[in-house]
């Protein structure tokens, strides 16, 4: 029972991929603990009901750790899943997001929005008993039908599911897995207690923006132009267009990153950066290569998309698919720069608890975090503790170079971003004067 009353909100099976023994600093009291049991990190007491930590390693988590041990982390280059083992991937990481010390506030504030959302998007309607639970039982019953699922794809068939889950689940079977690697690199990534982390387009924290703009702006622009197509192959570019501009709707943020070793990540991307890759436009008259690029990473290979091989191509066109269909996967090794804003990211959204391998494997993301203006968050005083430990913290030009890189401060806008920032603020003042005039 006692086991059962131990909930860890990030997964042990990770945890396990730092070498058997996390260090945490607790950026509340300033306190660092070296090498930690992993019973005594990111866990907390009776954080689930006893079914839901049971459905944890039953439904998802036994299957995840052998995809995780056997395929994901035991790939050089290149990792082959089945569409089964794909699906299992983004179950586990829509659970990542939803399981952590938040979620129940999470979940309770963002509730009334979804149910809007996937009213109109989704055709989904959710039962007057689930909305009335109470903010807890709200959150469990969340992840009880996301774990009681197949996939996410098959969250909204749950007579009993929430909002909540059916709108993360719709954002997740959106988007695409990519594998990052850091291993070459000699930084190892950081792990929190939220789960992941996210990349935003630079609009996001700009008042008056405060949202992902450019990315939109760019699909009203090509779904209009494009609205009275003339022949199959424009009907279905535009239908193209169309479906990343909904996937958009939900999905605006570039990517969510999910760390799953101190050498590895997922990255969960927007299905906007296909767009880039025509390869995987193949079947489609080849759109242009958008003339943005709306995310801090410079490389990339990062963003490419992964190939299929299907049981059977002419049903899978048709969308009918296998479970046994393969998903190619390069495993991209990352360079410094990029690992250290990918931690950069990590380190700016932790809300107490940070965690690590070596203290020596992460300090050049400290210290480049440690210049950034309008950090969210202070780690001076675990830059201290490196330095007991004898080591080197100084901040160089090159740190206050990578941290100008990746601050918001000071942003200017291509012409072309202004151009799809003002079709998304054009488009979405008609849609408020619209709804204003129904209302």
């Amino acid at each position: 029972m006692a086991e059962k009353e131990n909930n860890h909100y990030v997964p042990r099976l990770i945890l396990r991929k730092f070498d058997e023994r996390v260090s945490i600093y607790n950026i509340e009291s300033c306190e660092l603990k070296l090498n930690q049991k992993l019973e005594k990190v990111f866990a907390s007491k009776k954080l689930y009901t006893e079914e839901i930590e049971t459905m944890f390693s039953d439904k998802v988590e036994n299957e995840f750790a052998r995809v995780l041990n056997n395929k994901i982390l035991s790939a050089e280059d290149e990792c082959i899943l089945t569409r089964k083992e794909v699906n299992l991937i983004k179950k586990f990481l829509v659970l990542a997001m939803l399981r952590t010390m938040e979620s129940e506030y999470f979940t309770q504030t963002k509730a009334n929005k979804s149910r809007e959302t996937v009213k109109i998007n989704y055709k989904f309607v959710e039962k007057p008993e689930i909305s009335s639970l109470s903010s807890f039982e709200y959150w469990m019953q969340t992840l009880k039908c996301i774990l009681e699922s197949r996939s996410p794809f098959d969250v909204q068939k749950n007579d009993n599911a929430t909002a909540i889950a059916v709108y993360w689940s719709n954002v997740f079977m959106s988007g695409y897995i990519a594998i990052w690697d850091s291993a070459e690199s000699n930084e190892d990534f950081v792990i929190m207690d939220q789960g992941m982390t996210s990349e935003h387009e630079k609009t996001r924290f700009l008042p008056p923006f405060n949202n992902d703009m450019i990315k939109r702006g760019y699909l009203i622009e090509k779904t209009f132009n494009s609205k009275n197509p003339t022949s199959t192959m424009e009907t279905n570019l535009w239908l193209k267009y169309t479906q990343l501009a909904l996937a958009n709707d939900g999905f605006s943020e570039n990517m969510y990153l999910f760390t799953i070793s101190k050498n590895r990540m997922i990255a969960f991307i927007n299905p906007f950066f296909r767009l880039y890759d025509t390869e995987d436009w193949k079947d489609y008259d080849t759109p242009e290569i958008p003339d943005i690029w709306t995310t801090s990473f410079q490389d990339i290979r990062l963003f490419q998309k992964n190939k299929n091989e299907y049981i059977d191509p002419i049903k899978s066109k048709s969308g009918i698919h296998n479970d046994e269909d393969t998903f190619i996967y390069q495993v991209h090794s990352m360079n410094l720069d990029d690992v250290i804003y990918v931690n950069c990211l990590v380190l700016d959204r932790v809300q107490k608890f940070l965690g690590f391998s070596e203290s020596s494997g992460i300090r050049r993301s400290l210290i480049t975090y440690s210049c950034i203006p309008r950090a969210l968050n202070n780690y001076s005083s675990l830059l201290v503790h490196l330095t007991s430990l004898g080591y080197e913290v100084s901040k160089t030009k090159r740190t206050h170079d990578l941290a100008t890189k990746f601050s918001i401060n000071n942003v200017n806008f291509t012409e072309s971003e202004k151009k799809y920032i003002k079709n998304y603020l054009e488009l979405k003042s008609l849609s408020e004067k619209l709804k204003n005039r129904d209302n």
